[in-house]
């Protein structure tokens, strides 16, 4: 229904503006016209936020159900974070080297993250993920992993495999199979030899993971998982999460908690305090620093010592 009192010219304007310099417009698909006030038209242009209100550039007022895709915990423009980062800003900004600062934080996550022993810093979701992977691969000597059907667990070309979309070269039934693995190549320039050693699985089937790592453990690393479920709103069912616990334990496969979505909003300690899990491996990002672009990837000492030494001794 068209609301006459609506205006979004501006917005359509900028939109048209981008697509001669930027390609396809936005710089991000999750920023494309599906997003806008009229889905498939143009997206909305945004100019200012304050705590859980935003305007675009039209002067139109909205309230951020999301909340910046769930990364301001606090809200838009929270003035404490905001100090900090122009405190931060005034006094020095990349040096290449380190400071206080890093251990503050590291030492807040040893205290709140449940499997947090050690922890590195990083800038992405991505980029902690696909570091989590390398260190399980490391650690174990195997170079398979197991990720599950619907997950987002970053955009590097390990993580472009999946089932939920319409793949290329790949074409897999949507809604899930019951039965292993579900592989397909789902994002175009991804080379199919990924799938090698990226194996997708049905999420809350218990059965079928584990008929899987009982025949291929050998070959397995590890398994990433958002406890929260598929998108945050497919939750676990009673008794899976303790059971994908239990089979890597028993097969030396180390688990990766992808706490990118879930990590200081589900609880303090994130969804392994939530639901009572506690991972070999855990990675956090933005959200830890309402929005700024900071990750974090936390574990034992076991995984993430000997990966630390080997940096050390080899830098």
């Amino acid at each position: 229904m068209e609301n006459k009192s609506f205006k979004v010219e501006k917005s359509k304007e900028l939109f048209d503006r981008a697509w001669s310099t930027i390609a396809g417009g936005v710089n991000s698909i999750a920023r494309g016209p599906h997003g806008g006030v009229i889905p498939g038209t143009h997206p909305l242009y945004f100019e200012k936020g304050i705590g859980s209100h935003i305007w675009d550039v039209d002067g139109n007022e909205y309230i951020d159900y999301l909340i910046g895709q769930g990364t301001l915990l606090l809200g838009y423009s929270y003035p404490a974070v905001n100090e900090a980062i122009i405190e931060q800003m005034n006094k020095v900004q990349h040096t290449g080297m380190s400071n206080e600062l890093e251990i503050k934080v590291a030492e807040k996550m040893v205290n709140h993250m449940p499997c947090a022993e050690l922890v590195m810093m990083s800038n992405t979701g991505t980029e902690v993920c696909t570091f989590a992977t390398r260190i399980a691969r490391a650690q174990t000597g195997k170079m398979k992993m197991i990720k599950f059907e619907g997950v987002y667990n970053g955009w590097t070309d390990m993580w472009m495999v999946d089932t939920l979309y319409d793949p290329v070269g790949v074409r897999t039934p949507k809604g899930g199979l019951e039965h292993a693995p579900l592989n397909g190549v789902i994002e175009p320039g991804v080379p199919q030899n990924v799938m090698e050693n990226m194996v997708v699985l049905p999420w809350n089937n218990i059965e079928v993971l584990e008929t899987y790592i009982e025949r291929n453990h050998h070959q397995v690393a590890g398994v990433i998982l958002e406890a929260s479920g598929v998108g945050g709103v497919i939750m676990p069912k009673k008794g899976y999460l303790e059971a994908v616990r239990k089979l890597t334990e028993q097969y030396g496969i180390l688990l990766i908690v992808d706490e990118v979505k879930t990590g200081y909003r589900l609880a303090l300690g994130g969804a392994q305090e939530y639901f009572n899990i506690k991972g070999d491996i855990a990675t956090v990002a933005k959200a830890m620093a309402n929005g700024w672009p900071t990750a974090a990837i936390c574990g034992k000492k076991e995984y993430l010592g000997p990966i630390i030494d080997y940096r050390m001794e080899h830098n």
